[in-house]
């Protein structure tokens, strides 16, 4: 029993140590490609004097910083627990997710602020419209990669680190796409009102993200219960298992990725104690395959 015990954290750790490879995988490749649009954007902006560009130049600055900021935010929520930290670091997720969710927030009223300016005084580039145009469409493709890549993670990890980095990626990759749709119209249409039209749509969508991972975030940090659906589950997990007669005082809560649930199971008084606590070990083991990366505790009530 203890060498099986041994091999399963062997593996637990082994799996943890490649999650931990993966999710900080997503920042660097974010960093890196984030780094080189900004020597685009540069350039672009250099050559063409559009505002558009100089706005998501400001941007990605903005990105290079808080995807550093969230790497450094991994590195310490992937931290062991410790004597100071019992539960581990993993707030620290629930953190960083509420400050990039405030920093989307901000950046979406900047916008707001620029698209109203536009339509009073609309912004045009210059004659060199294609050259940036095309400089536009590589930024493009390396935003579409790196929101790619992190879907990926978040899918792999439920990570909130990533998943907030990814939604600003996403409005990054809406932004883009809409100073070319501009550089495309007031090249070809003389249309300089499109820019802060399609600002108003990408502004909608930013917000929506920003404040559905905001709220997640606030949810957590304050410990509110994981929402019906997911209690739903935790109760079918516990009652479809065999022994007990019941179970009372759930209690649940989320910090960044991983699960707390404590619960009371009600047990028969006259069973012996190493049944019991088969009974009560099972249901800790189903509800842990249940969530996944959960600590659970069962108290044993002997009724």
């Amino acid at each position: 029993m203890p060498h099986d015990t041994h091999i399963a954290e062997a593996l637990m750790n082994k799996d943890s140590k490649k999650s931990s490879l993966l999710e900080k995988s997503a920042s660097y490749v974010a960093i890196i490609l984030t780094a080189i649009m900004i020597g685009l954007k540069i350039y672009g902006w250099s050559i063409s004097n559009s505002l558009s560009i100089l706005s998501s130049l400001t941007d990605s600055f903005m990105d290079i910083v808080v995807s550093g900021i969230n790497l450094a935010a991994i590195y310490y929520a992937l931290k062991p627990a410790d004597e100071d930290h019992r539960y581990g670091h993993t707030a620290i997720e629930d953190i960083a997710g509420f400050f990039q969710a405030s920093m989307l927030v901000g950046t979406s009223l900047l916008i707001a602020v620029e698209a109203v300016k536009r339509f009073i005084n609309p912004i045009q580039a210059n004659a060199q419209t294609d050259l940036a145009f095309n400089i536009m469409v590589v930024c493009l493709i390396l935003t579409l990669l790196i929101v790619l890549y992190q879907k990926f993670v978040v899918y792999k990890m439920k990570s909130i680190i990533v998943a907030a980095d990814s939604m600003h990626y996403l409005s990054d990759l809406l932004t883009t796409a809409a100073v070319l749709a501009s550089l495309y119209l007031w090249n070809t249409y003389k249309l300089g009102w499109v820019d802060p039209l399609l600002s108003i749509v990408i502004i909608s969508i930013i917000l929506w993200g920003a404040v559905k991972i905001g709220y997640q975030s606030y949810k957590n940090l304050m410990d509110a219960e994981m929402d019906d659906d997911a209690r739903q589950e935790i109760i079918d997990c516990i009652n479809s298992q065999a022994g007990h007669m019941g179970f009372h005082d759930l209690r649940t809560r989320c910090s960044g990725r991983k699960s707390f649930v404590q619960l009371h199971l009600e047990l028969d008084k006259n069973l012996p104690f190493q049944e019991a606590h088969d009974i009560a070990e099972n249901v800790e083991n189903k509800l842990q395959d249940l969530l996944g990366n959960a600590d659970v505790i069962v108290h044993q009530d002997p009724m």
